[in-house]
């Protein structure tokens, strides 16, 4: 039932990885319906979204760095680097670690950024973004140190203008905003809110070219939701901002969204202009915890991963996450990405997608609550390297586990269809057709009444109109393939019967 969940979904683990690969076949046949779409997509990719927040603004008093990366390559990984000054964990391409996308060093320093539109080109020398977050990480223990470094970067000059959000040991939380030869510096204690978010434009840059102005706007939505409630913690920025499919004008929740927008499919929501976009490939929650730096990393798109903690005093980062090649938990992800876009990137399934999260919102919930625990006795007593490795990999192993067990049936992936108040019709299926009898009486008695038909996918087959008043009637479908169907009331798109069709053809 839309709205109110899905029911238990049973893992299918006695049939190897059935349900992933029965749901993979079945979306092959629905990649058309998406082709009139992809000329409108806007070109977005290196679209993150980050937050600094300072410990003033937080509800563990901690500062706390946020973001959701966007980028074309899905292959992404944790690795710890005990190679400069500083040890440090880093968010890097699988098969790349020259550079550094998100990170935190032994000294409680930690640095992110988002590509910004506005403040000019890049440099033609100096280093890239990626670049300097790894040097960063290596050599700077404070946001003074990482003013310093941007000094001398002002004089050779930088490739990439950025965003980057910084904090360190103090609670400070900072953003810099560097163009090519300067920078200007936003202190998040400075702000009423005590926090600073960003997508893609600097607030020193063009005020008329503000690139993924809508994703800050929902983002800054969200967190003064959560700071006005007390709550604004790892979890929630993880759960509730990070994963949002919303905008600031529009709130699908609770999912699946059971409505049609636009010419998208019913239940499909777009993920271009979203937080968590279509090509969000990982997202990094960074705690600056004094005794015990952590950074929870998800691999993969939010609304589909798993949160897994990383702490630095493990020294190391499991091999779920880190590699060695494409992490497991990556590739898992990556998978179930491909059934939730029906083998696109553009439109979301929310019925696949509240099925999925069915099963992984409770994991994910358990390990906050498991590692809130685990922390607050290492802050007690210190632990050794390998028990935090080996509390690390625990949680790992889990999240491969439900990845792997993610199961669901025809019968399960769409709500199960309740009696609508306007009308609750009874469905019998003879061999070429569909008797629909109409028991309660609609709304308006003047008004003919109208049906849509739409198969698993979303995908609208037929359209049945009705005079008004009408009590039965035998629908006779034409070139309708066998399979499961939903009856959908227009105009309000309430869901009012699901019915299996058998043609006459047996196709």
């Amino acid at each position: 039932m839309c709205g109110k969940g899905l029911g238990r979904l049973p893992p299918c683990r006695n049939q190897k990885r059935c349900a992933l690969n029965q749901i993979l076949v079945k979306t092959r046949l629905g990649r058309h319906i998406f082709g009139l779409f992809q000329a409108v997509i806007p070109n977005f990719v290196f679209a993150c979204t980050i937050g600094a927040f300072s410990n003033l603004s937080t509800q563990s008093q901690l500062p706390m760095l946020w973001k959701n990366r966007d980028v074309s390559n899905p292959n992404q990984a944790v690795f710890f680097f005990a190679q400069g000054k500083y040890r440090y964990l880093g968010l890097v391409y699988a098969d790349d670690s020259t550079q550094v996308w998100a990170g935190i060093n032994e000294k409680g320093f930690a640095i992110i950024n988002s590509n910004s539109a506005n403040i000019g080109p890049g440099a033609n020398s100096g280093p890239s973004d990626g670049e300097i977050m790894k040097y960063a990480l290596q050599n700077c223990a404070s946001i003074e140190d990482f003013q310093h470094f941007l000094d001398s970067t002002n004089l050779v000059g930088r490739k990439t203008p950025a965003n980057f959000g910084v904090i360190d040991s103090t609670g400070e939380a900072t953003i810099f905003e560097a163009g090519a030869y300067q920078y200007q510096r936003f202190d998040a204690t400075k702000e009423s809110l005590g926090f600073l978010l960003r997508a893609n434009y600097s607030m020193s840059g063009d005020s008329t070219q503000r690139s993924g102005h809508p994703r800050y706007l929902r983002a800054m939505q969200l967190a003064q939701i959560g700071q006005s409630q007390g709550i604004l913690n790892a979890q929630y920025i993880i759960q509730k901002i990070a994963r949002d499919l919303g905008g600031p004008d529009f709130d699908p929740y609770p999912l699946p969204f059971c409505d049609t927008f636009g010419s998208y499919p019913f239940g499909f929501l777009p993920t271009t202009a979203t937080i968590n976009r279509y090509r969000t490939r990982a997202c990094v929650l960074i705690v600056g915890q004094p005794k015990m730096p952590m950074m929870w990393t998800i691999l993969g798109e939010p609304c589909i991963g798993i949160a897994i903690p990383l702490f630095l005093n493990a020294f190391a980062v499991p091999p779920q996450i880190s590699g060695p090649g494409l992490p497991k938990i990556c590739a898992q992800a990556k998978t179930m990405r491909e059934l939730v876009y029906m083998g696109t990137d553009l439109g979301i399934n929310t019925f696949l997608l509240a099925a999925i999260q069915k099963q992984t919102l409770p994991l994910e919930n358990q390990i906050f609550s498991l590692s809130q625990a685990q922390l607050e006795d290492w802050l007690n007593h210190l632990p050794g390297s390998l028990a935090v490795l080996s509390f690390e990999e625990s949680l790992a192993q889990r999240v491969c586990e439900v990845y792997e067990n993610i199961g669901w049936g025809e019968e399960k992936s769409f709500p199960i269809f309740h009696s609508n108040i306007l009308v609750a019709p009874i469905l019998t299926t003879t061999t070429n057709g569909l008797k629909i009898i109409i028991r309660e009486k609609i709304t308006n008695e003047n008004l003919p009444i109208r049906f849509k038909v739409y198969n698993i996918f979303g995908q609208k087959k037929a359209e049945i109109t009705l005079p008004a008043q009408t009590q039965s009637y035998f629908w006779l479908p034409e070139k309708l393939s066998s399979g499961t169907y939903f009856l959908i009331l227009e105009p309000n798109h309430q869901i009012v019967a699901k019915f299996h069709y058998l043609s006459e053809n047996r196709d």
